[in-house]
């Protein structure tokens, strides 16, 4: 598999397996993204998960193991779920920085 989509392939999975938990019941919202779309080997760049959840949601924290099982991906820092009141419920947001030391084309 081209190793693009294996690294779109796996921060898919990754969002889903962290949100698959959740009642049907509850409204949820993720989302992904990076800071920036390009990345010179050795470069870090933080990818941003978000999820909007309906207070009282269990939120378990991300399986980051498929990520890190990439070759040419290495995460760097995950840092701590922060969590913010909305009149929508709650809003969390982690960062995950990453870098390649591997040339080519990326698509996360």
């Amino acid at each position: 598999m081209n190793i693009f989509l294996q690294v779109r392939y796996t921060i898919a999975m990754l969002i889903l397996c962290v949100f698959a938990s959740f009642p049907s019941h509850a409204q949820l919202s993720t989302s992904a993204a990076l800071d920036n779309n390009n990345l010179l080997i050795g470069d870090q760049v933080v990818l941003h998960l978000r999820a909007m959840a309906a207070r009282g949601e269990n939120i378990k924290d991300a399986d980051l193991s498929p990520l890190e099982e990439v070759e040419a991906i290495e995460v760097v820092e995950v840092g701590d779920w922060d969590t913010l009141q909305s009149p929508q419920g709650l809003l969390l947001e982690k960062n995950i920085t990453i870098t390649s030391f591997d040339s080519g084309y990326y698509y996360i």
